[in-house]
């Protein structure tokens, strides 16, 4: 009888594990992944736990409002009033982060956005530029601003490794599909 359970209890494991996609063989994570997703990079005064982030006397729930969050990754101050929670998702629309910007102040929601990266200048949420990943489509993937201007467009054959403000404009790092090839482009500043 307890072999039964066991080979039961083990079977439905094996059919959960190939359920969530762990049956195939999954892409190798980079370190930086792994870090992000053991260790959250919260900000001083703020309180994770879960999905909840607890900052100012408010205590946001983030499945509330996304039912796709799995974790949060960086919680930060931005323009002194807004938390910018960036989150990994279970399904972002093939994206891997998504970011809430809540001001503490209005007690709403200012800003969401699915994307793989997300960097502004000066805690600015204006200057906010992310990437839109396709690459595991084979389609172009994209630098975008926060008004969706795409402001980068990559080949089809190519993905966005990396995205940062430089003195003249945006540098895009890219490299091809196998992760080889790297080549960057700055990508100037309208003036």
């Amino acid at each position: 009888m307890q072999k039964l359970w066991i080979t039961l209890l083990l079977c439905c494991l094996l059919f959960a594990g190939l359920l969530s996609g762990c049956g195939g063989e999954a892409p190798a994570e980079t370190e930086q992944d792994m870090v992000a997703e053991e260790e959250p990079r919260i900000e001083a005064g703020i309180d994770v736990s879960g999905t909840v982030v607890k900052a100012a006397g408010k205590s946001i729930d983030l499945s509330e409002k996304n039912q796709y969050i799995r974790a949060v990754a960086r919680c930060r101050w931005l323009e002194k009033n807004k938390l910018a929670i960036e989150c990994t998702t279970s399904s972002g629309r093939g994206q891997d982060l998504y970011l809430a910007v809540y001001d503490v102040v209005r007690d709403i929601y200012v800003y969401e956005q699915y994307g793989k990266q997300f960097i502004w200048q000066n805690d600015d949420l204006d200057t906010l530029i992310y990437v839109v990943d396709y690459s595991e489509a084979d389609e172009p993937s994209q630098v975008r601003n926060k008004n969706d201007v795409v402001l980068y467009e990559s080949g089809s054959q190519e993905q966005i490794a990396n995205v940062s403000y430089v003195p003249k404009g945006i540098k895009v790092e890219l490299t091809d599909l196998h992760g080889s090839n790297p080549r960057q482009i700055v990508v100037e500043a309208a003036s």
